[in-house]
């Protein structure tokens, strides 16, 4: 962000910050009309404006157009699309029948007269994942990018030794796939005001790699991704009614306004969610990756309230509630359209935070992403931290390193992600000692002291322990530097004390197929260790060549051995975070989309670069059956 010389808050907008202290942590309220959602003086803190600025925003798109788009929806259509999917049979991951899919989807978009392409330059385990996304170029601003998604693999699970069946979808997640295929068809006869991206996924069922491999090529890339309306699960309810949820986190409210004026052309209930924890909004679907990169996103679809045929053979043609799917169908073509037709917003503010559960001694890093129609103006930007006890300290007076909060906005569209600070916890400047829940809010004023566009918002906790489960070890959120010298930054999550059975004083297992790793861990609820998770906890903080530090020092691991050794029998062959034999004794596997069926680690022969964090070991045959009598596996969760 271009920083500029100081200009200070308004003092207007610093006093009605500061009034709302007593009402303490805020309650949900509904969205604001008329009058008083125009108005431009809501206080930082009055719970939930974010959005509300924006709410008269879908009153530019005319009841007439909205109604004339969905008399082009109808049941026949969907279900011809269903079918068809189904038709294919299982499309796990794995199988012939995912990638015929696909070639399916891009030959359909095409059909459309879209621009059709494959995303497919990265693997799962040694197999493909083809991605494939259609675009309808936009008119009038066609740099900002509106992404309507959804994921097209299936998969049956939990059970033994049945990740290669039958797995039907026809919920999950062949309703999406049917959806944004229809609402592409009938958008494609029309000129949005923005460029639309239909985007199918693979690998969803394998902890959401392809959506995360498509994102983030898409922000290498530089495309300027506005909103993301994601789809998954919508054709069955607990009682049969027409209902369906609609949940944004915080810096995403703002889409409510356009889901519930399209929900009013429809005959479904949608349950619109606002949080930021997993417990009030659902995070297991592809919109989770927008959301982490601070990319505005509203869900669609069942989320916790799941289909009892969920991931099972009976997910099934006959268990589909038509008049919801098509109910549903309507409120996302609806949706798309008054976000890609509308005309350019006011500028949208995201705020984002790397941990979400900080403790004793984790860097905290407070981002700001930024997104601006192309309306030139300097603008002041506020931003402050209130602590569980509703004490207030604000931006940049925290902060030794950052004095100016001047923006100058150029003409042109613009995005980019800032970081502003970052600080060690417990941390005086800004007040960061008290356990609790803590509140970052932010916002643009004009010359006038007048809010410009959304205010925007983050939460995180300070809590007194580690909350990993018995067995594993937390890692923090943080960066590493690779081999290369390249930096890659790691959510926080938690990961097996020891190599699996993850039993002290037993032998790790090994011998192990990759695709038998991954399948114990989702058994366990947990999830096979991605290459990044894994490095990151070997090389901890400092980014250690070795567990135990930067150079290979015989003997304190198993390695230059005749065998495996009882797991935790090399005392000092123990990462920062706790992980003990993360060098040699056996390898381990790893899962990202990035990476073909890798093991990392060394095993017990391995010596110096070969025993180190860095160094990755690619079995034959690649796929996913590849096996070595030289791997195990430990296991990771969030």
């Amino acid at each position: 962000m271009r920083f500029k010389s100081i200009i200070i808050c308004p003092i207007a907008l610093l006093l009605a910050l500061m009034s709302q202290l007593s009402l303490g942590y805020p309650a949900r309220v509904p969205p604001a009309s008329g009058d008083e959602a125009m108005n431009p003086k809501v206080s930082i803190l009055d719970g939930r404006s974010l959005g509300r600025l924006n709410a008269s925003r879908s009153g530019n798109i005319s009841d007439d157009f909205l109604n004339e788009l969905v008399s082009q929806m109808n049941e026949e259509d969907l279900w011809e699309l269903e079918l068809a999917m189904v038709g294919f049979g299982s499309r796990y991951t794995f199988r012939e029948e995912n990638l015929a899919a696909a070639d399916w989807l891009f030959e359909e978009l095409s059909s459309y007269g879209l621009e059709a392409e494959f995303m497919e330059d990265c693997s799962f385990g040694g197999w493909p994942i083809r991605n494939v996304i259609g675009t309808l170029r936009g008119s009038v601003d066609p740099e900002r990018v509106v992404v309507l998604s959804g994921h097209f693999d299936t998969i049956v699970f939990p059970a033994e030794n049945n990740v290669y069946s039958d797995a039907p979808g026809a919920d999950d997640n062949t309703t999406a796939v049917s959806t944004v295929l229809d609402c592409a068809r009938i958008l494609s006869q029309y000129e949005p005001t923005h460029t639309i991206k239909f985007a199918f996924y693979s690998g969803e069922e394998q902890n959401l790699l392809g959506s995360e491999y498509v994102i983030g090529r898409w922000l290498d890339e530089g495309t300027n991704v506005v909103a993301n309306i994601n789809l998954d699960c919508l054709g069955w309810s607990d009682d049969g009614s027409l209902k369906i949820n609609t949940d944004v986190n915080l810096n995403s409210e703002w889409l409510l306004d356009y889901s519930s004026r399209a929900a009013s052309f429809t005959s479904v209930l949608a349950n619109a969610n606002v949080g930021n924890a997993t417990d009030e909004i659902w995070y297991g679907s592809d919109h989770a990756w927008f959301w982490h990169y601070g990319i505005p996103a509203l869900f669609i679809g069942e989320g916790h309230n799941s289909s009892p045929y969920w991931h099972t053979l009976d997910d099934s043609l006959e268990h589909i509630n038509k008049s919801l799917f098509l109910e549903c169908a309507k409120l996302t073509l609806l949706t798309t359209s008054l976000v890609a037709f509308d005309e350019p917003a006011e500028p949208s503010l995201s705020v984002f935070v790397n941990i979400q559960d900080i403790q004793v001694s984790d860097n905290l890093h407070v981002d700001v992403s930024f997104v601006n129609p192309g309306a030139a103006r300097s603008l002041a930007f506020c931003m402050a931290i209130i602590t569980p006890q509703g004490d207030v300290s604000f931006y940049p007076d925290w902060s030794a390193d950052f004095h100016g909060v001047g923006v100058n906005l150029p003409s042109q569209t613009w995005s980019e992600r800032v970081p502003l600070c970052c600080f060690q916890v417990p941390c005086v400047n800004p007040p960061l000692m008290a356990l609790g829940t803590y509140r970052i809010v932010a916002g643009f004023t004009d010359k006038e002291g007048e809010l410009v566009g959304n205010m925007a918002e983050a939460f995180f906790s300070f809590s007194p322990m580690p909350r990993c489960p018995e067995g594993m070890v937390r890692v923090p959120a943080g960066s590493y530097t690779d081999y290369f010298g390249q930096s890659h930054f790691v959510q926080e999550f938690c990961i097996d004390r020891y190599e699996y059975p993850n039993v002290y004083g037993e032998l790790p297992l090994e011998g192990i197929g990759w695709i038998e790793a991954w399948a114990n861990c989702i058994e366990q609820g947990k999830f096979l260790c991605s290459k990044d998770q894994w490095v990151r906890a070997c090389k901890g903080t400092n980014s250690y060549r070795f567990p135990y530090g930067d150079q290979y020092t015989a003997g304190l691991c198993n390695t230059e051995g005749e065998g495996t050794l009882p797991s935790g029998s090399c005392d000092q062959c123990r990462s920062e975070f706790g992980a003990y034999d993360m060098s040699g004794n056996v390898f381990e596997w790893t899962s990202s989309a990035q990476w073909q069926n890798a093991a990392f680690g060394g095993w017990y022969k391995s010596r110096g670069f070969m025993a180190s964090c860095e160094y990755a070991y690619y079995p034959y045959p690649a796929g996913p059956l590849g096996q070595t009598s030289k791997a195990g596996f430990r296991c990771c969760m969030r």
